[in-house]
Parts: C-alpha cells; structure tokens; sequence
C-alpha cells in the first residue's frame, strides 16, 4: 500500500513515500506527485519509510530530478539500507545527495542554495 504526503517546510517541498511502490499505477501516483511540486521548488523525497520501490519508479524520481536541477535544489531521504542500494544502483546518489534524515537533507539543500538553516 502506497501513502504519499506533500509538505512545506519554509522553502523547501517534502514528498514524502510510505510503503511500496510496486505496481503500475503506484509508480503513476508518486510521478504524478513529483510533476505537482513546481520545478523551482526545492525538493526533498522521503523514502525513509518506503518498503519496496519499482524500478521504473526510480526512474521517474531520475527524470524529475534532472529537469529541476539547474533551478533548484534536492535530496533523497533514505534510511533502509535495500532502499539506499537501490538508488546507488540507479545512480541517483551521483545525481542529488542521498541521506537519512529529512532534518539532514533539508540542511543540505538550504547549504546548497545559499540559504541559512531553519
């Protein structure tokens, strides 16, 4: 079962990703919430809680994540070490800074950006 949650936090979007992401209309859920977040938004995607990722899901976070970086800032929150290897497979953690927190990759993309911790 797949949960997903959108929220600010000051400057920054959180998409945060609960569960699995298996089937075909599960991976067209969490593009579709990533296509919601404008693209000059800084961005963190929270699978701190996710179970079990589609592959092709991974590559929609890719997709995204590479049309919005020369706007904004992001980072990917994992914290289950299945979860992480996967997005190091994918190669997403050359692409935007993989940690495991959500205060962490907000510091991150705030640094990144020029802007001070909140």
């Amino acid at each position: 079962m797949l949960d997903l949650e959108l929220t600010r936090s000051n400057d920054i979007v959180i998409v945060r990703i609960t569960g699995s992401v298996i089937s075909g209309r599960e991976v067209d859920t969490v593009a579709s919430a990533l296509e919601f977040v404008p693209e000059d938004e800084h961005l963190v995607i929270d699978l701190g809680d996710a179970v079990e990722i589609e592959p092709s899901c991974l590559a929609d976070i890719e997709r995204v994540l590479r049309q919005r970086s020369l706007i904004a800032e992001a980072a990917i929150v994992s914290s289950r070490p299945e979860i992480t290897l996967q997005l190091v497979v994918h190669g997403l953690d050359r692409l935007v800074p993989v940690v495991p927190t959500v205060d962490h990759a907000a510091a991150i993309v705030r640094a990144r950006c020029g802007r001070p911790a909140a």
